[in-house]
């Protein structure tokens, strides 16, 4: 509740943002019109950039749309949010090799080593935290973690938060330079199409500028730093909230090993006795979980129990 308008309001202008930008840079300027350099020059000096390019641009453009959809509650336990997930994730990470397969071909972007570094560095931040965001939406699922205060749950949300800070960063970027624009607080960079200068190795002086040069490393960093202080702010997980995986059959009921809570309950484990893999208690009727004769003629009752009902 405490993030619900504040959310709410940044979604709205996002989308707006969003959609005029997709609409205007990437569906006219890449797709319909072919107006590579309207903004910076060499993008169109061969196939392959053209191509790669246009991938990342496209392809990160979706993910930006994808992504506020993984925070709703409302779509988290359903198949709209597993489906939208991996599109998103899976949209990221190209673009993200897309953006840095572009910069390989170009070697200097325009504004010199400094902007090369600081892209590269953010562009290959968007892929990692989009890969851990799947990884950690795998191991979630695998462990039905569906209370969000296991710990299962809270790593992926995590990851997901940092992953679409990084996806928003370029259009921050291009955003943030527009608001200074708007009011008059800097001279931004000029695009060719309005009578920008760039000379003949595509190098653009404006970006080269202290501002402009820091700007490169400050527009992703910042959107980091905001994901992890909302992190902060967040629930962490409870300790005490156990992920259990599956249910044992009556064989494992016979073999797994034991592990006995602080109230004396004993709990089945997995073969190799690191998580938990059921809920069921063993205690009520054993006075003393030391006691391994009666904890065995317990669990052994049950899986006949459960044997016979299984047989009927």
């Amino acid at each position: 509740k405490v993030w619900a308008w504040p959310w709410a309001i940044f979604l709205v202008f996002l989308y707006v943002f969003i959609l005029i930008w997709m609409n205007y840079a990437i569906l006219v300027r890449y797709w319909i019109k072919h107006a590579w350099n309207d903004s910076l020059p060499g993008l169109d000096k061969t196939a392959l950039r053209k191509f790669t390019m246009r991938m990342h641009m496209t392809t990160g453009a979706f993910a930006m749309l994808l992504g506020p959809l993984q925070f709703v509650p409302y779509f988290r336990k359903t198949r709209i949010h597993r489906w939208s997930g991996r599109v998103y994730c899976t949209c990221a990470m190209l673009s993200s090799i897309f953006g840095l397969w572009f910069i390989a071909l170009k070697r200097r972007l325009v504004g010199g080593y400094n902007m090369t570094a600081a892209f590269s560095i953010g562009g290959a931040a968007i892929g990692i935290f989009a890969f851990k965001a799947w990884q950690t939406a795998r191991a979630a699922r695998s462990a039905n973690a569906e209370s969000s205060s296991s710990a299962s749950f809270v790593f992926h949300r995590n990851w997901g938060i940092r992953s679409y800070s990084q996806i928003v960063a370029p259009a921050l970027y291009r955003y943030w330079y527009i608001t200074m624009e708007l009011f008059g607080l800097y001279d931004t960079p000029t695009p060719l199409r309005l009578g920008g200068y760039c000379d003949e190795n595509d190098q653009c002086p404006d970006y080269k500028r202290t501002w402009d040069a820091i700007y490169c490393w400050a527009y992703w960093m910042s959107a980091w730093l905001v994901a992890e202080i909302v992190i902060y702010c967040l629930p962490n997980f409870d300790s005490n909230d156990k992920t259990f995986v599956t249910s044992p059959s009556p064989s494992d009921a016979m073999t797994a090993p034991l592990l006995s809570n602080a109230d004396g309950n004993t709990t089945i484990t997995d073969n190799e006795g690191d998580n938990p893999r059921a809920t069921t208690s063993y205690g009520s009727d054993i006075q003393s979980p030391s006691d391994p004769s009666a904890v065995t003629r317990e669990i052994s009752a049950t899986a006949l129990d459960s044997s016979k009902d299984f047989s009927s």
